[in-house]
């Protein structure tokens, strides 16, 4: 029994002493900050708007801005329509929703949002500020 506790303590305490010095010699470890995921391309990142819902509004929501806020939520994006946004993306967004958006599917929130302010305009996302506005036609690449 002693001898086992003995290789036992060994075991413990050589390991121990490894792990300190091998601290000394490795490079930090890379930890992930949240604040830096801008981009798709960050490691780990994982964009939010393609994650998928179903859009089923709640009863209230009778507006496309209703509709936005509601499909924003989970995501963490707020809806800007003042300030920095386009001129135009107020008269989008207080539109009533559109038949085409009131139909029940599951989708990406980024295709329910397109769905809601129509293919014939654009959607403006900044994932640094996790904003997101509309503007009025299709922005040329």
């Amino acid at each position: 029994m002693n001898k086992i506790c003995l290789a036992l303590l060994v075991m413990v305490f050589s390991g121990s002493a490894l792990a300190a010095t091998n601290a000394k010699k490795t490079t930090p470890v890379n930890v992930l900050d949240a604040t830096k995921l801008t981009t798709p391309k960050t490691l780990g990142y994982v964009d939010p708007l393609k994650g998928y819902a179903r859009t089923l509004f709640p009863d209230d929501a009778k507006t496309v801005r209703e509709a936005v806020i509601y499909l924003l939520e989970p995501t963490g994006y707020r809806l800007i329509t003042h300030g920095a946004a386009p001129y135009d993306s107020n008269a989008l967004v207080d539109r009533a929703i559109p038949i085409s958006a009131k139909i029940v599917r599951t989708v990406p929130v980024i295709d329910a949002l397109q769905i809601l302010i129509g293919t014939e305009n654009t959607i403006i996302i900044d994932p640094a500020h996790k904003l997101i506005s509309f503007e009025k036609g299709v922005r040329a690449k």
